[in-house]
Order: structure tokens, then sequence, then C-alpha cells
């Protein structure tokens, strides 16, 4: 989002995330440590990252193409994902008419999210829309998808001392 402010096209912002990835490393490097004694949570945290990444990338290459509020609305749409796995994968839902009220609520999202998506926005704004839309939403994609190596690893080895921080 800093990108569109700043009138940034594509991958220009690379360089700036690039160096506030560095220092988190360096001010995080105690716990990157400890993380490299369990290969399998090191691999899912850097896939993990991988994901965030994309999206990022994904995301910025949308509003280069659609507005902020379209482009917002769309990538949100990542909270489907989140559900349905929550849903499916990892069964969270207390009780069956559970699944109902958070189906619903996701479709209910959903239905915003494309009615803000064809809403018609000032030219100057816009330039590809079906190109926005798809950028938009393969970052929705990798946001809704990013944690779920890292709960993969951390369900497979449910001892494990390492915490948020550590995957940070």
């Amino acid at each position: 989002v800093p990108s569109r402010f700043v009138r940034a096209k594509g991958l220009s912002f690379l360089p700036p995330l690039g160096l506030g990835l560095l220092l988190g490393t360096i001010l995080l490097y105690p716990q990157y440590l400890e993380l490299t004694a369990s290969p399998r949570m090191l691999g899912a945290t850097l896939l993990a990252g991988l994901f965030w990444c994309l999206g990022q990338c994904a995301a910025n290459i949308a509003l280069a193409e659609i507005s902020l509020a379209k482009g917002a609305a769309l990538y949100n749409v990542n909270t489907l994902i989140n559900l349905a796995a929550g849903l499916l994968l990892f069964g969270e839902a207390a009780r069956p008419g559970s699944v109902v009220w958070i189906v619903s609520g996701g479709l209910l999202l959903f239905a915003g999210a494309v009615y803000v998506a064809w809403a018609q926005a000032a030219p100057s704004k816009e330039r590809d829309l079906k190109k926005g839309v798809l950028w938009s939403l393969a970052a929705a994609f990798c946001w809704g998808v990013y944690f779920l190596p890292v709960l993969m690893a951390q369900k497979s080895d449910p001892q494990s001392s390492l915490t948020p921080l550590h995957q940070l």
C-alpha cells in the first residue's frame, strides 16, 4: 500500500522491503539460531515467508492496475481460505451449527468483495481491471495459505518449544 502513495509501480517496493527484512533478521538473530535446530519448522517458516512475500508482490502489482479500494476488497478474500482451512484442516468449528454461521459469514464477505470489484472507479485510478482482479486474487491466495506450513509443522510436532516470535 505505501507504494501506492509514492507512485511507485510494480516491484519497486522490493529494495525497502529487503532492508526491513534485513533489519528484522539482525534483531531476531537469536531466535533464528534456535529455529535452525528444528529443520522442519525452519523449512515451514521459510515457506510461509515465501507465500507472504509473493502475496505482497501480487498486491503491489494489482495496485498498479486497479484502485486501492478494489484491490483491498479482493485480496481480503484470503479470509475465505482461512475459513476453509480452519474448518476442513483443523476442525475449528465447535458444533455443526457453527459451520453454517461461519460459511454464511464467509460468503457474505465474498459477495461484498465481488460487488466492490465490479463497481465503477475513476478512469485515472484503473488501467486493466481483469489483470488487477487476477493479481489481487493471487495475493489473496498467497496470504490465505501463508500460515498453513507453520501450523502443519506445529501439528506434527506439538511438543516444540518454538514460539510465534521464532517464526517471525
